[in-house]
């Protein structure tokens, strides 16, 4: 059989074949084939006469994707990587968008992304038949279920990023590339009267470890794939990669969700959370206010434990005095002293799906999958993003989650609560702002980026020194922010007091500013600013798994606990603080964190 007969003869068998019964790696088989033939035969050059040469030159032979039945390109389009690649494709094949091969009618392009969905397992947000003038949930005016199912496959990627390093006031967690926990830091109590507070908790290698100055493996996880994990002024969440969840820390409140306030020095799996696989953790709160947690199920459903302050007047004479209470609570006011030791699901949440959770210092932010940003915590400084924050008010707070009006209209991939501001990043690669703003408050500056505007901001505003640069990740730390770039570029703007900024003083950023130490050096895909009671630390890791620190170095130059140790270290510079500052980013020795 010659050459041609032979392609032929495989062509006909692929006509003829059903997609069902073609298994996948046939299927990647064949397209490498096909891959190898068109680059063949478009390296030979065919024979001809001299008479016919000059009239007909050689032409390479061509293959087209539309050659292919609409259910293969369907296929290949489910292999792609990306949704970007499958955007790209239609570009290239007016099969993607030629005559409707299904019923009802559907494009292959709508037909490609449906698979996709199925096989990450979303939701496709309309059912079968639905009527173009039926405006249901996940679906907005005058947007195709193409587009709508291009944006549900955006905002899921997002969330499958993992949080691999964190910070807090005194500590710091990290994630190696075999998937283990390891912590650093300086718990000693900086006055008697604080000890109370310093026990060695925040490190999670027992009681009598105050001092780990390296990041170092926790014993009690050793065996253990870690998959998140998040720090606050008082304790850490680590999620496991099956699903369950572990704590460690100061007790007070309840956050640790063991159902008692025990401090626990080594890592505890919160055992009420059995049976729940949990996909996020967030840990909030501040040392000598109270702390929380919250835990996201992959269903969807929030979960809370710990408590929070608020802050009430009291008559006679309007004496303003701070209280305990569950953030969890509806709106009527809780107990005074009403703490939750264990999780369980916020009820102003229930019938909406969260995807993603983050806690602060005093206030708590979720993204639901629908785009909603809800808030709930203290409302002091607009940090809520609710714009009817009064100072005059009986109370700061807002005892249940609630949507943030002024988001309704930006698809929202990713949020972030600091101490006294927040951060949201929209599907445009665009960062809004709201929170403290920074006038007249020490050492609070320029967190929000707006330029010389320094006043608090009570609903969202779009950063516009950002404007053009597409962002992908947002970071709200205790006095500064972080974004990083579709480009890996990493901008940093508030206050630089201790260095926290990066570039190599510690003056404050009113607008967002490139890190010049990491340009060129490495192309970043993660950042993470200290959270806690004004923690000034700043991190971010490279494709490749190094990591980068820089802030203030907590404990003195004797005890390199939150940035790197070594020799390295003693190029630190000596900050405002009694404190040693790093002022540029430096990356830590033998440490390579799981970027996959």
């Amino acid at each position: 059989m010659s050459f041609l007969a032979h392609l032929r003869s495989a062509a006909a068998a692929l006509q003829a074949s059903s997609p069902s019964s073609i298994d996948e790696d046939d299927l990647r088989a064949a397209i490498t084939l096909h891959e190898q033939i068109g680059a063949r035969l478009q390296s030979i050059t065919l024979t001809t006469s001299p008479a016919t040469a000059a009239a007909s030159p050689a032409q390479p032979v061509c293959f087209e994707l539309a050659d292919l039945p609409p259910e293969m390109i369907v296929r290949i389009a489910v292999l792609l990587p990306t949704v970007k690649d499958v955007a790209h494709l239609a570009c290239t094949c007016r099969l993607f968008y030629g005559p409707p091969h299904s019923s009802p009618p559907r494009t292959v392009f709508e037909e490609a992304m449906r698979e996709r969905t199925s096989v990450r397992g979303g939701t496709v947000p309309l059912p079968t038949g639905y009527l173009p003038h039926i405006i249901e949930r996940g679906l907005r005016a005058g947007e195709s279920m193409a587009q709508a199912l291009c944006w549900g496959e955006r905002r899921d990627l997002f969330q499958r990023q993992r949080q691999i390093v964190a910070g807090g006031t005194r500590s710091s967690a990290f994630i190696d590339a075999e998937g283990r926990l390891l912590t650093c830091g300086d718990q000693t109590p900086p006055t008697q009267h604080a000890e109370q507070h310093f026990r060695g908790a925040m490190l999670g290698h027992g009681a009598q470890a105050i001092v780990v100055p390296v990041p170092t493996v926790v014993p009690g996880l050793a065996a253990t794939t870690v998959r998140s994990v998040s720090v606050s002024d008082t304790h850490h969440l680590v999620l496991g990669e099956a699903g369950e969840v572990y704590s460690f820390g100061l007790g007070s409140g309840g956050p640790l969700g063991h159902g008692n306030q025990d401090d626990v020095f080594e890592p505890r799996l919160v055992e009420a959370l059995q049976g729940v696989r949990v996909v996020a953790v967030a840990a909030g709160g501040e040392a000598y206010q109270g702390a929380r947690s919250l835990m996201l199920s992959d269903t969807g459903d929030v979960y809370s434990c710990g408590s929070g302050w608020e802050h009430v007047l009291v008559p006679p004479g309007g004496r303003l005095v701070s209280r305990l209470v569950a953030f969890t609570d509806e709106d009527t006011p809780p107990e005074w002293d009403r703490a939750r030791g264990t999780p369980r699901v916020i009820p102003a949440l229930q019938g909406v799906k969260a995807i993603a959770v983050s806690a602060g210092a005093e206030h708590s932010l979720v993204l639901s999958e629908a785009g909603e940003v809800y808030s709930w915590g203290s409302s002091s400084e607009g940090k809520l993003g609710h714009g009817d924050c009064e100072y005059n008010d009986a109370t700061w707070c807002c005892h249940a989650p609630r949507v943030i009006r002024a988001l309704q209209g930006v698809r929202v991939v990713a949020v972030s609560a600091g101490q006294n501001h927040s951060l949201v990043l929209s599907e445009a690669g665009e960062v809004l702002s709201f929170g403290c703003g920074g006038s007249g408050r020490g050492e609070f500056y320029g967190m929000l980026g707006h330029g010389e505007d320094e006043h608090d901001h009570f609903t969202p505003r779009l950063i516009e020194a950002l404007r053009g640069v597409r962002i992908v990740a947002v970071s709200a730390g205790g006095t500064h922010s972080l974004c990083l770039s579709e480009a890996g570029t990493v901008y940093s703007f508030g206050s630089g007091y201790d260095g926290q900024l990066g570039h190599g003083d510690c003056h404050s950023q009113l607008t967002p500013r490139v890190i010049e130490g990491l340009q060129g050096v490495v192309r970043v895909v993660g950042i993470a600013a200290g959270q806690g009671d004004y923690a000034e630390t700043s991190f971010a890791v490279s494709e490749e798994g190094d990591v980068y620190g820089w802030g203030e170095w907590k404990g003195g130059e004797s005890r390199p606990c939150l940035v790197p140790g070594g020799e390295e270290s003693r190029q630190m510079q000596s900050g405002p603080y009694p404190t040693a500052c790093l002022m540029v980013p430096l990356q830590y020795p033998n440490l390579r964190l799981s970027t996959a």
